[in-house]
């Protein structure tokens, strides 16, 4: 057994390196991965602390990258469900607006509208629909677009009119 196929000095070296354990310490002068030592490079434990601190701070950094793009991708999941609960939240007024919208037209069409033929009253009908329907898309349009882009929490600004 040579010494570094001994147990003791493997798991010293282990951590003087800060490896992860499963990782297996590279046999003089092959290289484990990127970032491994040679063997036969190590001249002194300085060295050898030197590139664990070289290692530990390439880690911390890759560390910080990753915590970043999580960060991130964590935002636009919130941007993306404030959107969604203020599509739900203005679907249900839409609902009630459109019930009222449509009550009113029936009004119309046998009130002031009646002395129209049925063709020209359903000409007005759909254009007013189709109106109604265009209107009510924009502040839609504009909530989303809110939700998606602003950062305070929902609760800050939900209700605002």
């Amino acid at each position: 057994m040579t010494p570094i196929d001994d147990p003791r000095l493997q798991a010293e070296l282990r951590t003087i390196l800060d490896i992860q354990p499963a990782e297996p310490i590279p046999q003089k002068g092959r290289r484990a991965g990127q970032g491994a030592i040679e063997l036969k490079q190590i001249d002194d434990l300085d060295t050898l602390r030197a590139q664990a601190e070289e290692n530990r701070v390439r880690r911390a950094q890759a560390a910080l990258e990753a915590e970043l793009l999580v960060e991130e991708q964590l935002a636009a999941l919130q941007r993306e469900h404030a959107a969604s609960a203020v599509s739900g939240t203005y679907s249900s007024v839409l609902h009630e607006t459109r019930a009222a919208f449509e009550l009113e037209l029936t009004r119309l069409s046998s009130g002031r509208l009646a002395h129209l033929d049925a063709r020209d009253r359903e000409a007005v009908q759909r254009w007013a629909r189709l109106t109604f329907g265009r209107l009510a898309h924009v502040p839609l349009s504009a909530l989303k677009r809110l939700a998606r882009a602003d950062t305070r929490p929902t609760h800050e600004w939900e209700g605002l009119e």
